[in-house]
């Protein structure tokens, strides 16, 4: 009786992974358990309490369905279990999903710095009387002087698009 209800449950955890087409790598990889585990899980040669609820979690089934000879029931249809935390991270962490949304971010924040915060050359035109007078010839000190008051505008400009 035993054997059978593992090779229910064996059978079962193999659809579950089937029906999302996931290698046994792909699982292993996700759920930080080993390839040997889930490939012992799926053949009904046993399995941890925890490593069950690991699986039934990533495939998003009850695990009462895992123990019914026959159907799987899906997310749609029933209340899963939430994913572990370290799961959650682990996923998240292996996504390119994360590092998207961080090069969209950084792409519009630098996209918005170009258009609002660089300085056009009539801005930093305006600057030289500002900075030192005028005259017909500049030393080096007053051209560095005035690449140092442009700079100071424009991270202005940007510290306060940072902040908005």
């Amino acid at each position: 009786m035993m054997d059978e209800i593992k090779n229910t449950i064996g059978r079962n955890l193999k659809v579950a992974r089937w029906k999302h087409n996931w290698s046994q790598d792909f699982v292993s990889k996700q759920t930080g358990l080993s390839i040997r585990t889930i490939s012992r899980a799926e053949t009904g040669r046993g399995l941890s309490k925890d490593t069950l609820k690991r699986l039934c979690s990533f495939y998003a089934v009850r695990m009462e369905s895992i123990y019914a000879e026959g159907s799987q029931k899906t997310t749609a249809q029933v209340h899963i279990e939430p994913i572990p935390f370290d799961m959650v991270i682990r996923l998240l962490s292996q996504s390119s999903f994360v590092n998207d949304i961080q090069r969209e971010a950084v792409l519009q924040f630098n996209d918005t710095v170009q258009r609002n915060a660089l300085m056009c050359s009539q801005e930093i035109t305006d600057i030289i009387p500002e900075v030192i007078s005028e005259k017909k010839s500049y030393t080096a000190s007053d051209i560095i002087q005035c690449c140092l008051e442009v700079n100071r505008r424009t991270v202005m400009n940007i510290s306060q698009i940072a902040i908005a």
